[in-house]
């Protein structure tokens, strides 16, 4: 889910026009997005945790129309009414060359804000559709049924009382840690420690968002292309480094190369 949306937001980004007559229009459209891709995420996150305090981090939609947002507060499934926003502002946004894309390439967005929505609904099922009870409650009598026969069968079969005892211990314990690791996935996303940690993925998603408005992210970097180095025939040089460590080497020479400068 996060996956297929985040793409989505990626795309619509990649996909809009540089010129610079409209950066004014862009600008606008990418601010209005991002806010709504962060809602629509914890939208999704919302509806199908289970834990007492909902208070997630959001991109600040504060500016948002006002009816518009006393709408979604009423609305059934908020996720699914701000899906419907974000597909608008995409939309209008091509209608008015802000998106400037052809069609058929520009349906991968639609495309993966549906599989998005698909997968949140799949998700829904988990919370909404539990064990049947009659199950549950004859698994649970099968496994006192176990409980009491094993330690029988154990005694019988078994000369030592400490050898039966621990036969029957282990094995009523396996089946037994079985049954509530089941309970416990059988509702991922509430409170308890073992739970997903649903702050921590809102928090993440938005620091994903936030790192595509930046203009190095919305923009390829340039290529100090040499035909004597790069030319036809010439295969690339392939280097075994650590990313981040060469990453952190450029950097540091960059910010030392600003503060030699004269000011």
């Amino acid at each position: 889910m996060r996956g297929e949306w985040f793409n989505a937001f990626s795309s619509c980004l990649a996909f809009c026009n540089t010129a610079p007559e409209k950066a004014a229009e862009v600008e606008r459209f990418v601010q209005l997005l991002v806010r709504l891709m962060s809602m629509l995420y914890g939208a999704a996150l919302n509806d199908v945790s289970e834990m007492e305090d909902t208070s997630l981090q959001f991109i600040d939609f504060t500016d948002l129309q006002e009816s518009s947002l006393v709408f979604l507060e009423g609305a059934h499934i908020k996720s699914e009414i701000i899906l419907q926003w974000i597909q608008r502002a995409i939309c209008e946004a091509a209608g008015s060359d802000v998106i400037k894309v052809a069609p058929p390439i520009l349906s991968r967005v639609y495309n993966q804000l549906g599989n998005g929505i698909v997968m949140l609904n799949n998700a829904q099922k988990l919370n909404e559709f539990p064990v049947p009870f009659p199950v549950a409650q004859m698994i649970l009598l099968m496994l006192v049924l176990h409980w009491f026969l094993t330690a029988q069968l154990c005694a019988v079969c078994s000369e030592s009382p400490w050898w039966a005892f621990i036969q029957a211990f282990v094995v009523v314990l396996m089946y037994w840690s079985l049954h509530y690791i089941g309970e416990e996935l059988e509702q991922p996303f509430g409170d308890d420690a073992n739970d997903l940690p649903i702050s921590e993925m809102q928090a993440d998603m938005n620091a994903s968002l936030l790192d595509l408005l930046s203009p190095e992210a919305r923009n390829a970097p340039s290529f100090g292309y040499s035909s004597e180095k790069h030319g036809e025939g010439m295969p690339p040089e392939t280097r075994t480094l650590s990313l981040d460590s060469h990453l952190g080497e450029v950097s540091r020479q960059a910010t030392a190369e600003l503060q030699q400068q004269p000011r």
